[in-house]
């Protein structure tokens, strides 16, 4: 089983905030970007690695790809652009305790429910099967700053 599994959903994925703050949340060097777009979007792949520190190792792979061959011998920091995709993993057996809800952008459809996170009915019915299945959710744009009411996450 994996050390430690830090999950967030942000709807940019890489960017910097995500390899100079929340990396150290982590507690990992190992970022594993799950979506089906960019696990075959080699262009934008390389323009995420551009952000990313040496140290640092990512990998892009898809929602089935990660629940096949998940990293079970090292500690991983999970990074998927919705929830939707955190739940399949879910029920696809990945022992994901904890997701930190960070960004979710607007668009057509959506509404904004706390600072940055703006949902539609299949993001608040995915929530809603992940707190049923245990898992505890947070909103938390960047580290330091106070943690959110996740409540908001489920209002229509």
């Amino acid at each position: 089983m994996t050390n430690h599994i830090f999950t967030r959903i942000d709807s940019r994925l890489i960017h910097g905030q995500i390899t100079y703050q929340w990396l150290s949340v982590a507690k990992t060097s190992f970022i594993l970007v799950v979506n089906d777009a960019l696990a075959e979007n080699t262009f934008s792949q390389n323009l995420m690695k551009a952000s990313i520190q040496n140290q640092v190792e990512v990998k892009f792979v898809t929602v089935q790809d990660a629940m096949d061959d998940f990293p079970t011998s090292r500690d991983v920091f999970v990074i998927c652009d919705c929830p939707q995709d955190v739940l399949r993993l879910v029920q696809g057996g990945i022992p994901i305790r904890s997701v930190n809800v960070g960004n979710m952008r607007m668009s057509a459809g959506k509404k904004q429910v706390a600072s940055s996170i703006a949902v539609d009915q299949k993001d608040i019915d995915a929530f809603c099967q992940l707190k049923d299945a245990g898992v505890e959710l947070f909103i938390q744009r960047v580290p330091g700053t106070e943690k959110e009411d996740t409540r908001l996450l489920f209002e229509e």
